[in-house]
């Protein structure tokens, strides 16, 4: 795990991200083959085949190095296309972004400050319905509150939301209300010992309209300098993945699932490989 530094506060939609890099990044359901190439500009083209159960996925991912204007275009074996746009120094610290497809969209603007990250939005999804978004985030890269507005141009729904993090050497802790306070969750990440990337971590969620929670631990270890294995488990089900770099531009992931509810059902196995070329 990669801790970045940064000079202020982090989006509010970044809160608990290292802690649920930790619990869910990197383990898969189904089977994954990637091909990356990179040129000299710096744009990366990727090619990927994806199986999950008796269904299969086929994706062209192109990513343009242009100066300030980032695009990454996505095409799938429906010839569905998805095309990301990102402008960096739109402003003093100001990154424009703009997401497109046939199912949803969305338009971004983020500044970030040494005391202070804002990001709006205008977005749809499946049902296109027209929704808008502002959060901010104030404090510094130590200790930062902030708060989340979306509205729904069609319902006339308003969500709210609060949260907190504090980042403070190798512990990072967070706490968010969303939904109107319907759901509140709770999580923490805790470097162990850089020098062999071991890492726990804990997130609690708490729904309570229905009096509902649940309690996730997890935890990664470097075995050597190649090889990286991670953990999870709560109260229905565990999961293992074990990372591995056979040469320098080549990587593979295993990981598997067990159901602790359903014992006789087949655990779920997934695995990824990764050429960089």
């Amino acid at each position: 795990m990669v801790v970045a530094w940064v000079k202020g506060p982090s989006l509010f939609s970044d809160i608990g991200k290292k802690t649920r890099d930790l619990l869910y990044k990197d383990y898969r359901n189904g089977y994954n083959v990637s091909l990356s190439t990179e040129d000299s500009s710096g744009s990366v083209n990727t090619t990927s085949v994806t199986r999950v159960g008796r269904d299969f996925f086929a994706g062209l991912n192109m990513q343009m190095a242009e100066g300030q204007f980032i695009p990454d275009i996505k095409v799938d074996q429906y010839s569905r296309v998805f095309m990301t746009l990102k402008l960096n120094e739109v402003g003093p610290g100001m990154k424009a972004i703009a997401i497109c497809s046939r199912s949803r969209g969305n338009i971004e603007l983020r500044w970030l400050h040494d005391y202070a990250a804002i990001s709006t939005r205008m977005f749809y999804y499946e049902d296109k319905h027209p929704r808008f978004n502002v959060s901010c985030m104030v404090g510094s890269r130590v200790l930062s509150f902030g708060t989340d507005v979306s509205f729904d141009f069609m319902t006339r729904d308003t969500k709210c939301g609060a949260g907190m993090t504090l980042s403070y050497k190798n512990l990072t802790a967070s706490l968010t209300l969303k939904d109107n306070a319907d759901s509140l969750n709770a999580s923490f990440c805790h470097v162990l010992s850089p020098f062999t990337s071991t890492v726990i971590g804990a997130d609690y969620a708490h729904n309570f309209l229905t009096d509902e929670g649940t309690v996730t631990l997890g935890a990664q270890h470097a075995l050597n300098s190649k090889t990286m294995v991670k953990a999870r488990v709560n109260y229905c089900e565990a999961g293992v993945a074990i990372q591995h770099q056979w040469c320098l531009k080549v990587f593979s992931t295993i990981s598997g699932e067990v159901n602790l509810m359903a014992m006789e059902q087949v655990p779920k196995l997934g695995m990824a490989m990764t050429l960089n070329i």
